[in-house]
């Protein structure tokens, strides 16, 4: 399933609230309304909004929510001095929906200010949502036999999805409390798959980062290794454990403890094998990406553009369409509005990418692309070699209708 856009995503949040917060006050009141029917007005406009976005909903007027009949007016409701006012609370609740709606009207007319496939990255939390294959970490403490005697361990891998040839980087760290110390201590990562059965078993080993695969400082143990997947390794979720095994000065003897972290590993049915130079098109800069493909179908590219010195994030871009056999292309493009917004002329960094074929009929899931190289230069243009026009919504007149009408519910 695609991920909905950021204005998508807002109008859905504020007719969601707004409808179910209504909904569910009225059968709590025992509303003697009648039945409501959420379907014409409501209906297109959510199917106007996926169109632009490209992302599933259901068919305009195919469905409708219709609230339980009121109650039998021939037995009224009996009073309580103890219950909620639910009045007062409904009451309440439509004054502070009212005044938020000038802020989320606001937040609208801004993402729209620029096309869904080109927006400004506005917070770290949207950053981290546009950042699809961060690394896996988890940690958990370890008690002794004796006071004192407990020990943490953490673990973590460079990434979450990895595809058929890449290796897993994974990284250990056993301390020790503070008034105890580690004796002698080993680490050792194994690669499992979804039932449990060992793939892969590797002692930490030397790499650049920690020396000779492991250091000590008394109460702390570090510890790598590289695991490379079996040739015959099936996709789906695999587990890397990291089992320590270690004594300590407390002299209760030898102990282990072990976690487990989660990793996707695929068959890229994609992949991305260059990024072509970039170039001004009217009012954006188009990045052309070529792939090599695998699975033909129709394919959804993400990836965040940066700013090459400072590695400040800058946009969000997006781009969609059919990739045949044995390859093809598609292009990013950032609009001017955004690139102004970021106040960026470039050179730029592109990287974070998400490369995804749609499932189609009798398909259960999508499936994911690889970009083997972590990263791409993209050159820049001074803001005077585009077209400086703004970026018009083709919906936007219907968008604010539909926002209005939300205040009147």
């Amino acid at each position: 399933m695609r991920k909905p856009s950021y204005t998508m995503m807002l109008v859905a949040t504020m007719t969601v609230t707004i409808l179910a917060a209504f909904y569910w006050f009225d059968q709590w009141r025992g509303s003697a309304v009648g039945s409501v029917e959420l379907t014409a007005d409501v209906a297109v406009k959510a199917s106007d909004q996926s169109a632009v976005t490209n992302a599933p909903s259901a068919p305009a007027g195919g469905s409708r929510i219709v609230q339980s009949p009121s109650p039998n007016p021939a037995s009224p409701a009996v009073a309580s001095d103890e219950g909620p006012d639910y009045a007062a609370m409904h009451d309440a609740l439509a004054e502070q929906l009212a005044e938020s709606l000038p802020t989320l009207r606001s937040q609208y007319a801004e993402a729209n200010k620029y096309p869904p496939g080109s927006q400004p990255i506005r917070s770290a939390a949207e950053l981290a949502q546009y950042q699809p294959h961060q690394s896996t970490d988890v940690s958990a403490p370890f008690p002794g036999e004796v006071p004192g005697d407990e020990v943490a361990l953490s673990l973590q891998l460079d990434r979450y999805q990895y595809f058929e040839g890449d290796r897993i980087a994974a990284a250990a760290v056993l301390n020790a409390s503070a008034a105890n110390s580690l004796m002698a201590a080993e680490v050792t990562f194994l690669l499992k798959d979804a039932d449990g059965n060992t793939l892969l078993t590797q002692p930490a080993q030397p790499d650049a980062a920690a020396g000779d695969g492991m250091a000590s400082s008394g109460r702390s143990l570090m510890a790598s290794a590289v695991l490379l997947p079996p040739a015959a390794t099936v996709s789906g979720e695999l587990f890397v454990e990291a089992l320590a095994r270690f004594s300590t000065s407390a002299g209760t003897g030898e102990r282990s403890a072990s976690l487990i972290a989660p990793l996707r590993y695929d068959t890229a049915v994609a992949r991305l094998t260059a990024v072509l130079p970039s170039h001004v098109e009217g009012p954006e800069l188009v990045v052309p990406l070529q792939f090599t493909v695998r699975q033909p179908g129709y394919y959804f590219v993400e990836a965040n553009l940066y700013n090459r010195q400072t590695n400040r994030p800058l946009l969000h871009l997006q781009s969609e369409g059919r990739l045949e056999l044995p390859g093809g292309m598609q292009s990013l493009r950032a609009h001017i509005a955004a690139l102004k917004a970021s106040g960026d002329e470039g050179p730029y960094l592109l990287k974070d990418f998400r490369i995804e074929r749609a499932a189609e009929d009798g398909e259960s899931a999508d499936l994911p692309g690889s970009a083997p190289k972590q990263q791409y230069a993209v050159e820049g243009f001074s803001f005077s070699s585009y077209t400086d026009l703004p970026y018009e919504d083709p919906l936007a007149e219907e968008r604010a209708e539909f926002l209005e009408k939300l205040g009147t519910l």
